[in-house]
Parts: structure tokens; sequence; C-alpha cells
């Protein structure tokens, strides 16, 4: 394996969803927040939250479960609604509740369905 081949960069074994401009009420920062980072458990504190990089107050569990319920919905959306596109082309499919294009090729989803149960299931 050479030095610098696409093999040997390292990538992250754990599931990653970084929800984007997470607002805190304490500082008046809006931050990046990866969702699925382990919680340090407090022993006074039965409660797990989230808590600001910059002031360390927890954000507003209320607001960040409304975005991740608008994201899986919209998500759930995004995938019903997707286009089919020819195998070969790559070309819009026009006609409906067909399985093959104009030229007899297969029809291929734009997001695949392995990659959105991926991200429903990390949200899950």
């Amino acid at each position: 394996v050479q030095e610098y081949s696409s093999i040997t960069h390292w990538k992250n074994p754990s599931a990653s969803f970084i929800l984007p401009d997470v607002y805190c009420m304490e500082c008046h920062e809006c931050r990046d927040v990866d969702l699925c980072v382990i919680i340090p458990e407090e022993e006074e504190s039965s409660s797990k939250q989230w808590l600001c990089g910059g002031c360390g107050s927890p954000y507003d569990v209320n607001q960040v479960e409304r975005r991740l319920v608008d994201i899986v919905q919209r998500k759930c959306i995004r995938y019903q609604l997707q286009d089919l596109r020819c195998s070969k082309t790559q070309q819009v499919a026009i006609r409906a509740m067909t399985r093959t294009s104009d030229c007899s090729a297969a029809l291929n989803l734009d997001i695949p369905y392995s990659d959105f149960a991926s991200q429903i299931i990390i949200l899950r």
C-alpha cells in the first residue's frame, strides 16, 4: 500500500450525525453539534444533555428534538419523491410505473435505499 493512497486515510468507524447551527441561549453562539458523541455521565444528574462548547450550559432539548423530527420528515419526503434514472443515459424516467427506461435499461434511484436506511437508523 502506498503512503498517500486513498486506502490509507483513517475513517472513524462510529456513526456520526452533525446537527448544524444549534443555538445556545446563554452565550448566543451557533455551533455544529455531533449528536452521536457519547455524553459523559454526571453522578449528581441522571439526565444527559448536550452542553455548549463555549459556555458549558445545556442546549434546549425541545429545540433539538423538533429539528430532528423535521430532518427525519424531510429525508422521508425526499426519498419518496425522488426521481428514477436510466442506468445507461442517466436521464430521468418520464413514464410512471415502469421497470425499464425507453432504451430498455434498468432504472436506478437517485438516493439508494441503503443510504436512506442508514441515515434513518442513525437518527433513531
